[in-house]
């Protein structure tokens, strides 16, 4: 009965006073202190490294910069390794010798109450693991949506004014080659790796464009991408981002995407 009306107060604050008193919002679960997910294979090595601190968590993608990560997302990353039972799989050290390419996984957590987990895998998981990274790949990816979301102001000219793409977190955007323009872009986008792929399905012309992410701009890459309708732009010239981003920033490298098959 004590841990019962302990876990209605605990869950009744905010997930800063959650993590303080040891439990992650909206779980009943000792909150999540120390998170590491690392894949590889097909693709080159990804690696997210999220750690709880005094004034909230912070994630490490690679070898970027740390940012904030969200509070909700942390949360939902906690359901995730519940749900998948991912809490249970420590001590789990799989290999497939037989197979000479394929993909494999490491995973280290920490949780408030004391519990470690560390486990690993080359082309053997454990049960539910594949269901494990889709959920913690779709976080990972609606995280980096609301980091990049926001405005953009191409660094040439536009036609009578600014030329401005805005990206927003629910994965739609649009775009203005200026006030004098008589094409107003739209459709959605989504963001994979280091690279944001936009697709016009609203504005009426079949197009598509890729973009390399770097702090606080967005790099246009020709040999993946359409030309914009009136506006010609250079391959590698960028559009710079409104404002200021919040605590560290948006700090990544971008990939060069190879030409789009048409």
């Amino acid at each position: 009965m004590k841990r019962i009306l302990l876990l209605v107060s605990v869950l009744a604050l905010t997930l800063t006073l959650l993590c303080t008193q040891g439990f992650a919002e909206g779980t009943g679960s000792p909150a999540l202190t120390h998170f590491r997910y690392s894949i590889w294979g097909e693709m080159m090595p990804r690696s997210w490294d999220i750690t709880l601190r005094e004034d909230g968590y912070r994630i490490q993608e690679n070898e970027e910069a740390p940012r904030p990560f969200p509070a909700g997302l942390a949360a939902e990353l906690m359901r995730a390794i519940a749900e998948n039972d991912a809490d249970s799989w420590n001590g789990i050290y799989e290999t497939e010798f037989e197979v000479l390419d394929g993909e494999g996984f490491s995973l280290e957590m920490d949780f408030a109450d004391g519990l470690s987990v560390r486990a690993s895998g080359d082309n053997a998981f454990p049960e539910k693991y594949f269901s494990f990274q889709r959920a913690v790949l779709d976080i990972f990816e609606r995280e980096k949506m609301e980091t990049l979301a926001g405005t953009y102001q191409y660094e040439g000219e536009g036609i009578g004014g600014d030329f401005t793409i805005t990206l927003k977190a629910d994965g739609t955007y649009t775009f203005c080659e200026g006030t004098l323009s008589s094409y107003l872009g739209s459709g959605t986008w989504q963001v994979y790796d280091h690279a944001v792929y936009m697709t016009e399905n609203e504005g009426g012309l079949d197009l598509s464009f890729v973009f390399g992410a770097e702090e606080n701009s967005l790099v246009y890459l020709a040999a993946g991408s359409d030309a914009f309708p009136y506006v010609k732009v250079k391959d590698e010239e960028r559009f710079m981002k409104h404002g200021e981003l919040s605590g560290d920033g948006y700090n990544a490298t971008y990939v060069k995407i190879p030409e789009r098959k048409k």
